[in-house]
């Protein structure tokens, strides 16, 4: 398994790890950090033989491969899985689908301006408070007079759903406390910035959003069980399907919803965040509920239904799993043959 990324010295580098079976469990082990210095396809898959022979890691034994989706990797006539799988031909590339899922969310966030508004303002928040010391005490203080708990910001990300659930997770609990801080950074030190995220939390949309996003935290429990290291890799299929559905589920009735049941609470007919009274119109919850709630969801289950549609052969692989495996040999190649034709995967 192999996935990019961009140290802080901004050089290129692949992480690579492996997984086999021992004494019938599945073993995962971090094998090292790789730099690159050409990008191409054929040059990243000879640094890779080269880095896994030095392993003394055997290809002939090489039965999968994980990487992301992009074409430098995925490629079906040059990317580095076809290099890799020249020798052993029999491996099988397989897109991370945690990968696959949190594109399915970027795609569906990047087709609604208020989300990609929000999800924005939440960066910025966690670097306001990463950044400076002095606001982040400024926080601390006033969780404190609020007798609210101490929660520090985390920082959302557009490649993992997890980080981005959490700050998602974090603002929601804090909003009082955060607007209250930035207000009192803007009226002690003039500083814009605090000023106008202060203003963006004070918006409907925004914060009807911040408890939206919340609702979809159900994808984050999907991409936790996609990680597991004891997955049973036939349940994918249906695990998939559980999600998919109660996203159909709070769109359709959205008195279940996290919005629906919490975010009234912060706009009653006398709301208050910081120093400011809130008034919100029934009209702006209606609009909200029908131009931006419904659709988003709509989105987000559209683009998992694409992005994880092909999970066959993910179902298949469950063949290699030895707590599937029956009392017999007689009876384990009929179970198996028997799956395998049904998944409509062609044996050559």
């Amino acid at each position: 398994m192999v996935d990019e990324s961009t140290d802080v010295a901004s050089q290129e580098e692949l992480s690579v790890c492996a997984r086999w079976i021992e004494e019938n469990k599945p073993v995962e082990l971090f094998l090292g950090i790789l730099h690159v210095k050409e990008k191409n396809a054929q040059a990243i898959a000879c640094y890779l033989r080269t880095f896994l022979h030095s392993k003394n890691i055997c290809f002939d034994k090489m039965r999968g491969l994980g990487f992301d989706g992009t074409n430098t990797i995925s490629g079906h006539r040059s990317g580095i899985q076809i290099q890799l799988r020249l020798h052993p031909p029999s491996s099988i590339y397989v897109h991370c689908r945690c990968h696959k899922l949190q594109l399915a969310a970027f795609n569906a966030a990047s087709e609604h301006t208020v989300v990609k508004r929000v999800l924005g303002t939440l960066l910025t928040i966690w670097k306001a408070f990463h950044f400076s010391p002095k606001k982040a005490g400024k926080l601390a203080e006033i969780q404190a007079e609020l007798q609210a708990p101490e929660i520090k910001m985390q920082k959302p990300s557009d490649t993992r759903w997890l980080a981005r659930e959490r700050a998602v997770s974090v603002v929601r609990r804090s909003l009082p406390a955060l607007v209250s801080t930035f207000e009192e950074i803007y009226a002690e030190t003039g500083d814009a910035e605090s000023h106008g995220i202060a203003t963006l939390l004070l918006k409907y949309k925004t914060v009807a959003c911040i408890y939206m996003l919340s609702d979809v935290h159900i994808v984050a429990k999907l991409q936790g069980s996609l990680q597991a290291k004891d997955i049973d890799l036939a349940s994918v299929p249906s695990m998939v399907a559980s999600t998919t559905k109660r996203l159909l589920e709070l769109k359709e009735d959205v008195t279940s919803s996290t919005w629906f049941k919490e975010h009234s609470l912060v706009f009653t007919d006398d709301a208050q965040l910081g120093e400011k009274h809130i008034v919100v119109l029934e009209e702006e919850k209606s609009e909200f509920l029908h131009k931006v709630y419904r659709p988003y969801l709509q989105s987000v289950i559209d683009h998992i239904n694409v992005r994880l549609e092909s999970t066959e052969l993910i179902s298949a692989m469950s063949v290699f799993d030895p707590r599937h495996l029956p009392g017999t040999e007689d009876e384990y190649q009929s179970m198996e043959w028997n799956r395998l034709r049904h998944s409509r995967i062609f044996i050559v």
